[in-house]
């Protein structure tokens, strides 16, 4: 019997039609203050230095944080939007939902065995929808391409695993959380141990391409090191005297190193279990950005997929509880016809529609419920593994 094709699916219709509602409908804050108008001002040049040229044009002075893939990323639909006389935000979508359908295939070509779910738990995941096309931000570029690393990992093609990763950590350069993880696994992995070279020339390659141009330049650097998004890494910390800091992110995040480090065998579910977890963590430790959840949707999905009988329902009220948060409680963007009618820059509510007593107490059942999400994948994935499941099972 043969699968029916995913992009044919009444699933896959509703969530392009939702998208492309937002998209001709929607004008996201940050990309309208900051990512489409840097955009706009480097892409009538081809520059090693679009950081400078955007300052040089009186752009916002943290306007793209982001690595020279990035903005390669974004290009194309800058320059479609233009040659159409098109608004730049749509150029700048569509590059989105170009991203989110390779992703979705990405995975459908991962774990082929449930379409319907696939749609479910990703294509319609509230988490996706909201961050990419109703706020704006663009987590799904490097996601897309830490995800493409970890296919090739899976598939022992580490020279397009490395190039991957570098990639993603080019594209933003906080994807580099998950590169100790790759290496611990290839170290504990021996037949991949005799191939890690190939995996360092695709990565250095990689990084030396795409991420050369923000090392080399003083404005691009200035604008990622002084990124308000990295001070929020030490804002949860326990004081130890008067002037030390214990920081709660750092600690837990070389706990898991630490663990992934001493686990013998280490096969590839514990291995990307680990990589979900610790990204899963940094979204509940710190304010993250809205975007950031992004980062833990191919987890979310494969746990979904191969153990939804239980934890279809708890990523729902994750996402439920996301979805409530980050649209009614947070200012809105503009409507197209609101920017129509004002003919002027877009203005954005000033005020939530929450107070902040109840959006606190959302994000702590948001928290909560993604705790459990880390205890019961950790649980699942030692459970399902089959190295620890012939240790508990009798020889004879």
């Amino acid at each position: 019997m043969t699968r029916s094709p995913i992009l044919s699916s009444p699933l896959f219709l509703v969530g392009l039609l939702v998208r492309l509602t937002i998209i001709l409908l929607v004008v996201p804050q940050a990309a309208a203050n900051w990512y489409v108008p840097f955009m706009e001002a480097t892409a009538s040049s081809m520059s090693l230095d679009p950081w400078s040229l955007s300052i040089s044009k009186g752009g916002a002075e943290f306007a793209f944080p982001y690595g020279f893939g990035m903005w390669l990323a974004f290009l194309p639909g800058t320059w479609l939007s233009m040659w159409l006389h098109i608004p730049a935000h749509i150029g700048y979508s569509m590059t989105l939902l170009a991203a989110d359908l390779c992703l979705l295939i990405a995975l459908r070509n991962w774990l082929p065995n449930n379409n319907k779910l696939l749609l479910a738990s990703y294509w319609l995941s509230p988490i996706v929808i909201v961050a990419t096309y109703w706020l704006g931000l663009n987590d799904l570029i490097p996601t897309l391409l830490l995800s493409m690393g970890l296919f090739y990992m899976r598939r022992l093609r580490l020279l397009m695993a490395g190039a991957f990763c570098g990639a993603a950590i080019a594209a933003k350069a906080s994807m580099i959380m998950a590169l100790p993880f790759f290496l611990i696994y290839i170290h504990h992995h021996r037949p991949l141990r005799q191939h890690f070279h190939s995996y360092i020339r695709g990565l250095v390659l990689s990084l030396v391409v795409l991420g050369a141009p923000l090392m080399v330049s003083d404005s691009g650097l200035h604008m990622l090191l002084h990124n308000p998004e990295i001070a929020k890494l030490y804002q949860l910390a326990i004081p130890v005297g008067d002037s030390v800091n214990v920081y709660i992110l750092p600690l837990s995040y070389m706990v898991m190193l630490y663990m992934a480090w001493r686990m013998n065998r280490l096969n590839f579910d514990i291995f990307l279990s680990l990589i979900g977890v610790v990204f899963l963590l940094v979204v509940l430790l710190v304010p993250a950005s809205p975007g950031w959840f992004i980062w833990v949707m191919p987890l979310l999905v494969m746990y979904q997929l191969r153990h939804h009988q239980h934890t279809f329902l708890l990523v729902s009220i994750f996402s439920l509880l996301y979805l409530i948060v980050y649209v009614v409680g947070v200012p809105r963007p503009m409507l197209i016809s609101e920017l129509i009618q004002q003919a002027q820059p877009p203005v954005w509510w000033s005020a939530p529609a929450l107070n902040t007593h109840t959006v606190s107490l959302l994000k702590t059942a948001m928290a909560a419920t993604g705790l459990v999400l880390v205890a019961s994948i950790g649980r699942q994935t030692i459970r399902y593994s089959d190295y620890f499941r012939l240790t508990r099972r009798p020889l004879v």
